[in-house]
């Protein structure tokens, strides 16, 4: 009974009814369905295609997979995916991998909602609000495993989103442009404004990293006490960013898929084996550790990679992997490993500020992370003010870090209509300027 929603882009006038239907069958709090146009202020002479769009109900969801409470689940029957709001954590990980923009967080209820295929009328043999209320027939629900037909109007994602579309009637300039041809940066559907907690949270995990290595190596070591504090904060911090803190101990529930479960696990491992470490003096333990907080870099890291899969974001200098061995090297005082790590950092800061991301913010970090970081290093091999160069390098790592979430931009169905309108409008300004230019 595996069913499709079937989208013809030739019919659809935006007229809301689908949105309104599902608000008034569903009452959800957050818009289930929406409607997008890569053309909303109706540019005369450029295409509008509007789009209809909720959860597509992947046969390979990217929201099942990386939720780390094991809040989603399949309808065998219909094939909807299907959200247990009792389970969620509110983390809004679902919506980071989601390409669709599907998962919406509701503040109020502080837990993500999003459509469930109205699951319960297509048991009873009914078809979704969304289709029944259209009345231009734009969308419809077919009860069939139908072949699906994207036709460049959403990008391939290898999800298998159970929607298909009628080819669009468009000919000569008005052709959707293929993936890729649209490359404008718009804003990240996640800001750095509301991860912060998640910014201390990496932050201090990279620090904590380094001192388990400087305790080791005999470095520069802050005390048991303040490593102690430092690690309860760091197990504190994460639980802000939850809509339902007291849900926590789900996190760990999809070890399997889920990149965000795995990070808290060897978070937790690696918290617990260092503290043991240093209290009872156990070097097997404390050599663990070690190994422990190198897989929570990269496991840290493998939470944005995921939903974030450009080579310009896996090989960005905000990477905490390359900031935890800075780190170490610094406390560690291993000095010939830090010019290696400082000369690395450089060369990818210089390549993605100057010329791969090329943004205003992105350029000023870029001088301000190249001064900084200069500056310690000559402070730190000239012995001048070793205190102050080690302030510099912290400094440095925190706006680089600030950094990395700016140009954290996780795919989003929003996002990619955005940027598909102003490459219709550079191609009608481009048109002009020429019509111009030939008179």
């Amino acid at each position: 009974m595996n069913g499709l929603f079937l989208y013809d882009i030739n019919r659809c006038v935006s007229c809301l009814a689908c949105v309104a239907g599902c608000k008034l069958t569903n009452r959800g709090s957050v818009p289930w369905r929406m409607v997008i146009s890569d053309n909303e202020r109706a540019y005369p002479g450029l295409p509008v295609h509007n789009l209809s769009l909720a959860c597509n109900h992947c046969e390979n969801p990217a929201c099942l997979e990386g939720c780390p409470a094991k809040a989603y689940h399949v309808d065998q029957v219909t094939g909807a995916v299907i959200l247990d709001e009792k389970k969620c954590l509110g983390c809004n990980y679902c919506y980071w991998c989601c390409p669709f923009d599907a998962p919406h967080y509701d503040h109020k209820l502080r837990n993500v909602q999003k459509c469930h295929f109205c699951n319960e009328r297509l048991l009873s043999g009914g078809e979704p609000a969304c289709t029944s209320a259209c009345p231009t027939g734009a969308l419809s629900y077919m009860n069939s495993n139908a072949t699906t037909e994207l036709f460049g109007i959403i990008t391939e994602t290898g999800l298998a989103p159970r929607i298909s579309f009628i080819k669009p009637r468009h000919s000569g300039n008005n052709n959707i442009p293929p993936s890729g041809a649209y490359s404008s940066r718009t804003k990240s559907k996640v800001p750095l404004s509301g991860e912060w907690s998640l910014l201390a949270f990496t932050y201090l995990s990279s620090l904590l990293f380094a001192f388990s290595f400087s305790a080791i190596s005999g470095g520069l070591f802050p005390g048991i006490r303040l490593f102690m504090i430092m690690s309860v904060i760091c197990l504190v911090i994460p639980l802000l960013h939850l809509g339902h803190p007291w849900r926590a101990w789900r996190a760990v529930s999809n070890l399997r898929h889920s990149p965000l479960s795995v990070e808290i696990f060897i978070l937790v491992l690696f918290v617990i084996g260092a503290n043991a470490g240093y209290i009872t003096g156990i070097r097997w333990l404390s050599a663990g550790s070690f190994i422990a907080g190198l897989a929570l870099m990269v496991a840290i890291d493998n939470v944005y990679t995921a939903p974030d899969s450009r080579n310009v974001f896996r090989f960005h200098p905000g990477q905490l992997f390359l900031t935890g061995l800075l780190f170490a090297s610094l406390f560690g005082i291993e000095y010939r490993a830090l010019l290696f790590i400082v000369v690395l950092k450089l060369i990818m800061n210089n390549r993605v500020r100057f010329f791969t991301i090329r943004t205003n913010v992105n350029i000023i970090i870029g001088l301000a992370y190249n001064l900084l970081i200069l500056t310690a290093t000559i402070f730190l091999l000239t012995a001048t003010d070793r205190g102050f160069a080690i302030i510099l390098y912290m400094i440095a790592e925190l706006i680089n870090r600030a950094g990395y979430y700016i140009d954290f931009s996780p795919p989003g169905i929003v996002n990619e209509y955005i940027k598909r309108g102003k490459y219709y409008e550079k191609q009608k300004r481009d048109q002009q300027l020429k019509s111009t230019d030939i008179s």
